[in-house]
């Protein structure tokens, strides 16, 4: 016996049934479309009740069943003869299921397979096409991303952003049922080399950008459109260096402040590498750069690192409008590095700042005197305030610590609040000032490697503090604070017994009152 469930599958069969066969001479059908060949047919062939007999007819064919009863009678394509049956009659006529296609256009992408079903049926979503070429463009005309640069210019690379039918905006909904012969058109989008997260393009995974940069080293931009998180790295546990000889990274944020933010204890990014060399990072317009602070952008701990870290010839540049905030750690030894917003080690490692500002920074220790919130510069490294300012940090030493640094030069308009060098017995920091310097320092100190400050003193006494564009008008821009032991507490003011000499026997010399 038919169960009036057939009901349901006449709505079924009738989704899939076709509506643009070859029909029969005559007037247009009642209930279905003309036929795609002939003229207008009565109703495709597909099932329907007549107003006047109450009978079910197929096309043409009045069946003389009708649809009321004990069964309903419903029409069904039977799957071994393939024709319509009404009960356990079979009409003997063959139902004219129509095929609707959906072609895929990838706009000169990779091609993809046509996709074909019946009236109703679902097209499954394929794999995403690719398209290769791209063109150069200048690098304010650009989405964010990474790009290799040339000349001023920035090469694109095109990245699929989804299925669109002609006149829409929005991307194709593929749990549309097909009802009708379409044409779906891939569109483009002309960003950078290929650093997207795990959901995909546009979203950028900072890791993948240090990686592709690593292996294929060049000169790179890297534009944000919106702020970044990162995990934090470091030496012993999740590494995350630019290192490849050649390797040249600029950050730039796109219409207003980017920050790039620490989401766990670590550096945002070790630059350089044991033997490589000619590596550099470069903080460009819109960026900030901000470390681990508890209960600051939902961290529940302090750092225990620099925010960036310079070695091994690496060098590091902050430009205009750049910024790096927000650190705070704690060192639980005497390490140098820990704590403050920028590291620098090494031979030959270098810090440019040409603009920009380090503020907001913090550092404590309980067993070392010397770090410092901002700028920490060690070991024959190479440092060149050009503009900018360090400003605004905490630490036992102030905003920066330098020590023996190979060159530590004062030019155009950078400014600092306070200032920390390094002597021992054997060795002392001496500070470079050019011509035209019209920035100053807020405070002076003077460190010593003794833990009583008193034995320390004679470390600096006589020795040259400032070199080069010296004159009484510069010394007065070095206001003296304390000397420093490595003794917590162990301090003594400067000027109570010294002075920057500002004749021209001793300029720039550390002498007696």
């Amino acid at each position: 016996m038919i169960k009036k469930v057939f009901y349901l599958m006449l709505a079924v069969v009738f989704m899939a049934a076709i509506s643009s066969c070859e029909g029969d001479e005559g007037p247009a059908g009642q209930n279905g479309p003309a036929g795609q060949n002939g003229p207008a047919g009565k109703d495709g062939e597909n099932p329907r009740v007549d107003e006047t007999t109450g009978t079910w007819w197929i096309g043409s064919v009045n069946t003389g069943i009708s649809p009321q009863g004990e069964d309903g009678l419903t029409p069904i394509i039977n799957e071994t003869t393939g024709t319509w049956w009404i009960g356990d009659v079979d009409t003997g006529i063959s139902p004219n299921v129509s095929t609707v296609t959906v072609t895929f256009d990838a706009d000169n992408g990779s091609p993809l397979n046509t996709q074909s079903g019946v009236n109703g049926f679902w097209a499954k979503e394929p794999k995403n096409p690719v398209k290769s070429g791209g063109a150069s463009i200048p690098v304010g005309n650009a989405m964010a991303g990474l790009y290799a640069v040339v000349s001023e210019t920035v090469v694109t690379n095109y990245h699929f952003s989804g299925w669109y039918k002609e006149g829409e905006t929005t991307p194709f909904d593929f749990e549309t049922p097909i009802t009708g012969n379409i044409t779906l058109k891939a569109q483009w989008a002309a960003g950078g080399v290929d650093i997207y997260g795990a959901t995909g393009f546009p979203n950028i995974d900072f890791d993948k950008v240090i990686d592709h940069i690593n292996a294929n080293p060049a000169v790179y931009t890297l534009l944000l459109d919106a702020d970044l998180n990162v995990t934090g790295s470091d030496d012993l546990v999740t590494t995350r260096r630019l290192s490849a000889v050649g390797g040249k990274l600029t950050l730039i944020g796109l219409g207003s402040e980017r920050k790039i933010l620490l989401t766990s204890q670590g550096r945002i990014l070790t630059v350089g590498s044991p033997g490589s060399g000619n590596v550099e990072l470069i903080l460009g317009n819109n960026i900030t750069l901000v470390g681990l602070t508890n209960g600051q952008n939902g961290a529940t701990q302090n750092n225990n690192n620099a925010v960036i870290y310079v070695r091994n010839s690496g060098v590091f540049t902050m430009l205009a409008g750049s910024k790096i905030t927000g650190n705070t750690s704690y060192a639980s030894s005497s390490d140098y590095g820990q704590g403050s917003a920028v590291y620098v080690a090494g031979t030959n490692s270098t810090f440019n700042m040409k603009g920009g500002i380090i503020t907001g920074n913090r550092s404590s220790s309980s067993v070392a005197t010397h770090l410092v919130g901002g700028l920490n510069a060690r070991n024959s490294t190479i440092v060149n305030l050009e503009g900018g300012s360090i400003t605004g940090n905490i630490g036992p030493a102030g905003d920066i610590f330098a020590e023996q640094p190979t060159s530590f030069t004062f030019s155009g308009s950078a400014s600092v609040d306070a200032l920390t060098l390094n002597a021992t017995s054997s060795n002392f920091t001496t500070l470079s000032v050019t011509s035209g310097w019209t920035g100053n320092v807020s405070l002076l100190n003077l460190f010593v490697q003794n833990s009583n400050v008193t034995l320390g003193v004679p470390y600096w006494v006589g020795k040259t503090i400032l070199q080069g564009d010296v004159n009484a008008a510069t010394v007065l821009k070095f206001p003296l604070g304390n000397f420093i032991s490595t003794t917590a507490g162990d301090t003594q003011p400067i000027s109570d017994t010294h002075k920057i000499g500002n004749t021209s026997m001793d300029m720039g010399m550390l002498v007696s009152n």
